[in-house]
């Protein structure tokens, strides 16, 4: 049984991100792709002991292969991947975090959450629901003011990416922002803001952006 202010701490974040549900992005950039673990499994953090036929066995080679071949994909530049399983504690880094450099990430590095932010949500926005204390159909625009016709945008819509909201990203003053000022911190609010002066893209629940 869930402590009350447990679920008034998930209250308390999802309402101060639920607005982050609009929008979010990957920067894609070039990629250099080099590997190498894995951690010795000594250092593996086992919290259960599952039946050993029930799992696959960790192949080291298709582990460093399949993450320098995503990092290939996905023209990111450095990535790290740590994996924890009752077999031991593997850990793949793939390519570099300066362009044109050779720098190994490691898992001191900082990276940007990007699209995580909406699993996050998502997951914070289930668990209220699944407590009572808000319903999937409610609108938008009673936990988040100044959302253009955020009282017809269920927050249902919202998790699955069918608001019809304009996308912050796209917007050419974000891009010229992000040029001149790379390193300044930006709030949700000012995010929010630059897709709320421009109109819904479609009506909501008819169309996947």
């Amino acid at each position: 049984m869930r402590k009350p202010r447990a679920g008034a701490r998930r209250a308390a974040a999802a309402v101060g991100c639920a607005a982050l549900l609009v929008s979010g992005w990957a920067a894609p950039c070039g990629a250099h792709a080099t590997a190498r673990f894995p951690v010795p499994a000594a250092r593996a953090a086992v919290a259960f002991d599952p039946a050993p036929e029930a799992l696959r066995r960790i192949d080291p080679a298709a582990l460093r292969s399949a993450v320098a071949g995503a990092a290939k994909k996905l023209l990111v530049p450095g990535a790290v991947v740590l994996l924890r399983t009752p077999q031991g504690t593997f850990r793949v880094t793939v390519g570099t975090t300066e362009r044109a450099r050779t720098v190994p990430p490691t898992t001191d590095d900082h990276f940007r959450i990007a699209s995580n932010t909406k699993t996050m949500t998502g997951a914070l926005i289930l668990l209220l629901a699944q407590d009572g204390r808000l319903r999937l159909s409610d609108p938008v625009s009673a936990y988040v003011p100044g959302v253009p016709g955020g009282a017809h945008i269920t927050l249902a819509e919202l998790l699955k990416m069918r608001s019809g909201l304009y996308d912050y990203t796209s917007a050419p003053e974000l891009a010229a922002s992000l040029d001149a000022r790379p390193r300044a911190a930006r709030t949700p609010r000012e995010m929010l803001g630059i897709a709320f002066r421009r109109p819904p893209d479609f009506a909501p629940g008819t169309a996947y952006e």
